[in-house]
């Protein structure tokens, strides 16, 4: 699987302004519900949150992939909110190390039985190991140059 068939520019905000979690994860949502990637956006935000409750998804370097694998999911898909101002991704910290300045969503089907589930988030984990890879995602102004580097960084080829 090609990051181009769950990543495009449609589901990429480098300006998103949420609050909290639940509000950065519903606005991601927002737009894998526009791509035409949910049937539901809100039982696909329940279910992500529910799955945050068991396991904050917080890499601890200011970087989140909440996730969830539903019925609701028409297709994998990822969308990438780079927050105007970091949020706590953890309710029980308020501390700079659970901040969380990027987030990625991703959302897949049980129909697949978790293979792009595990797929992307080894693909979006290769990305994260690299530092000018992290540093890139936290300066860029553009949604193209963001999608470029990820397929360079991950060795693929990507067409607008």
């Amino acid at each position: 699987m090609h990051i181009e068939e769950v990543l495009d520019q449609h589901t990429i905000n480098l300006d998103l302004e949420a609050e909290t979690k639940i509000d950065a994860i519903e606005k991601l949502a927002d737009m894998l519900y526009a791509n035409d990637c949910l049937f539901d956006k809100d039982e696909f935000v329940r279910e992500a949150m529910d799955r945050e409750k068991t396991e904050p998804t917080d890499f601890g370097i200011g970087i989140a992939i909440p996730h969830g694998m539903s019925s609701c999911v028409k297709r994998a898909c990822v969308a990438i909110g780079r927050l105007k101002k970091p949020i706590s991704w953890s309710e029980n910290s308020e501390s700079s190390e659970h901040k969380v300045s990027v987030v990625f969503l991703l959302a897949s089907s049980p129909d697949d039985k978790g293979r792009s589930h595990m797929e992307i988030i080894s693909k979006i984990a290769a990305l994260l190991i690299e530092d000018d890879f992290v540093d890139l995602l936290h300066t860029t102004d553009s949604k193209t140059g963001l999608l470029d580097a990820i397929n360079t960084h991950l060795g693929e080829n990507y067409e607008q």
